[in-house]
């Protein structure tokens, strides 16, 4: 990879790492639980009465379903009302304790207890379904930012008054402070069964494929081992889907702005090449919602900035522009602006059945600090390809690694996720396609919906099967 310019060495070692006002996360989660659970106890026996009735009730759902349906979307306002986030992860902190109060402590924080995994073949205490390590929680991977050479392109560091100029779609201020190059990540294995994590190898022996996944929540909410995120969705995916599973606790907006989620995905990538020995062409890129979005974009950074990267391991990448054998997008978030569509619109499907509602992505752009109101730190329009997957243009589309994309029927981004579909089918490109009926937006996240995301699931194992890298091994 290219040499460091001596002015980012030095802002990066002025910066040291991210600091965080616990203060704040602290105040605003106790408001929230404050006002949500005592209100929720309050409503609960109405919403199953109302449920009963049929009033609001899409005429496939269950009771438990439709309740599911409406609490999670009460929740989802109100997080973003209170605008409650999970604390940030403190490496060795009291949530990673081996015993009750740090699984608790997670909980309490949205931060739930994370994936299965054993420590070895003996018999484990479990929490919740959980395993842990004697010595602490197995599941949880802290690992590095990724290379300071790898901050190029749009994923420049910013050194005070610098431009990005090796950009081929950014002309611009350079958007990544100095301190995300010196702050490390968490990251939550999911296995595909009761086994222990991988072990690191020698580059190019591990024996099994993986997916480097990203959680939802439009970069403002949830976090990637939460009760929602880990023990519905990832652990799902992981078993059903008969694929170890690596989900990067990328940090969220607005303390960490676009694109240093990017940086943070990339990361997780050099993580299972350089930690685990992984091959390129093994690891597959995977989310849902806001997840999916960074998917493609960190698939976007390696096909045209940072095409560099995969240069030292140009005879192992996948035979994709891209070095990605393959892609797997649950509802995802393609347009960080308003369409015109009929999921969008008013008394739409969408609006009347889904568990988001447009003032969550407008949330979201705005902690990313992009668009309008945003302009001086960072000029991209809404509608331009690294801010809005959903407008790249034919030939980024052509050149796409295969998918797996899974759309709801009852959720608000419909449309516009089967119009992608449409133009990646129209542009040469591999996807496969799957509408689950009667759900709604990253169903996979819900309990209430999870034997359907099982089902799901098993259609991606089936799909995964089918690539190179699955059938070959």
């Amino acid at each position: 990879m290219a040499d460091v310019d001596p002015k980012v060495r030095e802002a990066v070692r002025k910066a040291g790492p991210a600091k965080f006002n616990y203060a704040a996360f602290i105040i605003r989660a106790v408001l929230f639980h404050m006002y949500f659970i005592p209100t929720t106890l309050i409503l609960f026996p109405f919403l199953i009465f109302k449920a009963l009735l049929g009033i609001g009730r899409y005429r496939t759902w269950t009771t438990v379903e439709t309740v599911g349906v409406w609490f999670t979307k009460r929740a989802i306002r109100n997080l973003v009302r209170f605008q409650m986030q999970p604390i940030p992860a403190r490496e060795n902190g009291l949530r990673e304790m081996n015993n009750l109060l740090g699984t608790l402590l997670a909980i309490l924080n949205f931060g739930g207890p994370g994936g299965y995994v054993i420590a070895d073949s003996k018999p484990q205490t479990k929490l919740m379904d959980i395993s842990y390590n004697r010595v602490g929680r197995k599941d949880a991977d802290w690992f590095n930012p990724m290379p300071l050479e790898a901050f190029k392109g749009i994923l420049t560091i910013n050194t005070g008054s610098n431009r990005v100029t090796d950009s081929a779609r950014y002309d611009g201020p350079a958007l990544v402070d100095p301190k995300w190059a010196n702050t490390r990540i968490k990251g939550y294995w999911y296995m595909r069964n009761n086994t222990d994590v991988p072990t690191p190898r020698a580059y190019g022996t591990q024996p099994r494929p993986v997916m480097l996944y990203f959680h939802g929540g439009a970069c403002i909410a949830f976090g990637a081992g939460d009760p929602f995120m880990s023990l519905s969705l990832s652990r799902t995916a992981a078993r059903s889907g008969n694929v170890d599973l690596f989900s990067v606790d990328y940090h969220l907006a607005p303390t960490s702005p676009f694109p240093v989620q990017i940086t943070q995905a990339l990361a997780g990538y050099f993580h299972l090449i350089d930690g685990y020995g992984y091959k390129p062409d093994q690891i597959f890129i995977g989310g849902d919602s806001y997840g999916a979005w960074l998917a493609l974009q960190m698939e976007h950074y390696l096909r045209s900035d940072g095409n560099f990267i995969t240069e030292r391991w140009a005879k192992d990448k996948a035979p994709t522009k891209s070095g990605v054998p393959g892609l797997c997008l649950f509802s995802p978030w393609l347009f960080a602006y308003d369409i015109d569509t009929l999921g969008r619109s008013k008394g739409g499907l969408g609006d009347t059945y889904d568990i988001i509602e447009p003032a969550l992505g407008h949330a979201g752009v705005d902690g990313l600090q992009v668009g309008p109101n945003h302009k001086k730190r960072c000029p991209l329009a809404v509608d331009t390809p690294w801010i809005s997957p959903g407008t790249y243009p034919k030939e980024d589309l052509a050149i796409l690694p295969p998918m797996f994309v899974v759309i709801a029927e009852l959720e608000a981004l419909f449309d516009e996720d089967a119009m992608f579909v449409k133009n990646v089918k129209e542009a040469g490109g591999s996807v496969e396609l799957y509408i689950g009926k009667g759900l709604v937006h990253d169903y996979g996240a819900m309990v209430t919906f999870n034997k359907q995301f099982k089902h799901t699931c098993e259609l991606m194992r089936a799909w995964l099967s089918q690539q190179k890298a699955f059938a070959s091994q």
